[in-house]
């Protein structure tokens, strides 16, 4: 009773997990993931992770965190020019830096992702094997 439950409680993370991949490819079109050259690395961890979700959906995912990272850096950087007390320079500066660096992180993030998960996943193999 309690493994079904535990069952149906995973099936329905996997399915908004994989809801919110499809959103970002149906948003941004497969434009986004043909323009982006093909990263092997990526791909081969993508199919290793076992994650239900195509290549090309995830570039499209991957591109909208990086829109998201860019936008939310932005607003950072304009908050904490009008905050900070410094030269005029820096407060134009800031804006940018966090915004290059919001887009960079939210970008990263998801190409890192699936190799953790096949990282975990081979050490757990790992553990369970006997010697």
């Amino acid at each position: 009773m309690i493994s079904l439950r535990k069952q149906k409680q995973v099936q329905q993370e996997k399915k908004i997990e994989t809801d919110i991949y499809h959103k970002a490819h149906n948003l941004l079109g497969s434009n986004v993931a043909a323009r982006i050259p093909r990263i092997n690395k990526l791909e081969k961890n993508l199919l290793l992770s076992m994650k239900p979700v195509s290549y090309h959906t995830y570039v499209s995912a991957m591109v909208l965190f990086g829109i998201i990272g860019l936008i939310t850096g932005l607003a950072v950087g304009i908050a904490l020019a009008l905050v900070l007390n410094v030269s005029l320079m820096l407060k134009v500066a800031l804006p940018f830096v966090s915004a290059l660096l919001g887009a960079q992180f939210g970008f990263a993030a998801l190409y890192v992702y699936p190799s953790l998960l096949v990282n975990t996943r081979r050490r757990m193999i790992a553990e369970e094997l006997p010697y």
